[in-house]
């Protein structure tokens, strides 16, 4: 239903009016037709029987003894909808979606209220405005949300809130943006070092891309040579993750280095400080002084000695006593 109101016409044509005739079309017809008639001459009435969601236009003619006047200019395009109505998202389309770090999305979602509600879209407690990356748009009805070259810090729950004076409705879904890992966390320790092998550890990426880890790529580089090897994996499966590296050459310097791997791709290499030195971590103990003879018999011999001046970095644990007949 509408209710429509007009001025009288300026010029009667020398007759009282004595009624109004009221016309309408929908926005598709080309076609006017008449609706409803006045019973008197005031300058208001109503329509009834319009279809909810169609667009229409309305126009007057005054009527009095000598016919029907011409019409008056017609309104402007109403949509047939309700005065008071308490908002509700069509959530036919609006659904989470997973997509690449680079790639765009657009969520296209209309809406009804009356009314027109206030449109909000939240994202981390915080409402979102269009940005150089992200842009929206409200109409009638409707909004689009849309991102573009994603980032992981793109990823997570979206709500869009809808709000009138008689109510309020919201639907919340989630973007998942999937890319390569973070760089693993740091420091790369390494202990255990001894001359053919060491222990490296270190702590998972921050961030791993929206997807499991796989594996760390483990690779040294002998600083002879210059260039990056790779050494083995660790499986992403064990936390904390650490891997030791076997067949190195005793005596050369090594840097190391782990990468984090996830379908998406490998993350940057997180790199050790500083060089290690294939070694044991003790060397042997210098030579002890010459022994000397503090008693003797038939059987057996006392001998006394110095201890070494270097013990290899370790205490002495015991001395192994040699003999030789001349």
């Amino acid at each position: 239903m509408v209710k429509l109101r007009w001025e009288p016409p300026e010029k009667d044509g020398g007759r009282p009016i004595s009624h109004y005739h009221i016309e309408m079309k929908d926005k598709h017809s080309l076609d006017w037709v008449e609706v409803a008639q006045t019973p008197d001459t005031n300058c208001e009435g109503q329509v009834t029987g319009l279809k909810e969601g169609t667009i229409y236009s309305f126009r007057v003619r005054a009527a009095n003894k000598a016919g029907v006047g011409d019409a008056s200019e017609p309104t402007d395009n109403h949509k047939c909808k309700h005065k008071n109505q308490k908002p509700r998202i069509d959530r036919t389309d609006f659904k989470s979606v997973t997509i690449k770090v680079g790639r765009s999305h657009k969520w296209v979602v209309d809406f009804v209220g009356e009314p027109d509600p206030d449109v909000e879209w939240i994202f981390k407690n915080s409402v979102v405005s269009s940005s150089d990356r992200i842009n929206i748009e409200n109409t009638d009805h409707h909004t689009e949300f849309s991102v573009t070259n994603a980032k992981r810090k793109d990823a997570g729950l979206y709500t869009l809130k809808i709000e009138n004076r008689n109510g309020m409705d919201s639907e919340t879904v989630e973007l998942v943006v999937l890319g390569k890992p973070a760089k693993c966390q740091g420091p790369l320790d390494v202990s255990d070092v001894h001359d053919t092998g060491c222990t490296l550890q270190w702590e998972e990426p921050k961030d791993d891309g929206g997807l499991p880890i796989k594996a760390y790529e483990v690779e040294k580089m002998d600083l002879a040579t210059g260039k990056w090897v790779r050494c083995g994996k660790c499986p992403g499966s064990v936390v904390p993750p650490f891997f030791k590296v076997e067949g190195l050459e005793p005596g050369h310097q090594y840097k190391f280095r782990v990468t984090a791997v996830n379908d998406e791709g490998d993350s940057e290499p997180l790199e050790a400080d500083q060089a290690i030195l294939a070694k044991n971590p003790f060397d042997v103990a210098s030579a002890p002084g010459r022994p000397e003879i503090t008693d003797y018999d038939n059987k057996s011999v006392d001998l006394k000695w110095v201890v070494p001046e270097k013990d290899g970095g370790a205490p002495i644990q015991k001395y192994i006593v040699q003999k030789k007949d001349r």
